[in-house]
């Protein structure tokens, strides 16, 4: 069953998502963005358990087509104000 997860890092090689779905180490997938055209298989390289009851794991991606579009939330637009310029 798909599920959506969130991308907290993302590389022409691989990626490390957010998954409520426990992944296991050398499971084949296939990952898509919803913004942005990328398809991908992969492979799960690690998982590992988070505090609140979810977990990271970090996938290899394998024959990538497409583009993986970030779009930068209203707070990340702004230049922060605790950042020297």
């Amino acid at each position: 069953m798909p599920e959506v997860a969130f991308t907290e890092n993302v590389s022409s090689h691989g990626a490390r998502v957010h998954t409520k779905t426990r992944l296991e180490e050398g499971q084949e997938l296939h990952v898509s963005s919803i913004a942005g055209n990328l398809r991908a298989d992969a492979r799960v390289v690690y998982c590992r358990p988070l505090p609140s009851r979810a977990y990271v794991a970090g996938l290899e991606l394998r024959d990538a087509s497409g583009q993986w579009l970030l779009h930068a939330t209203p707070e990340l637009k702004e230049p922060s104000k605790n950042r020297p310029t």
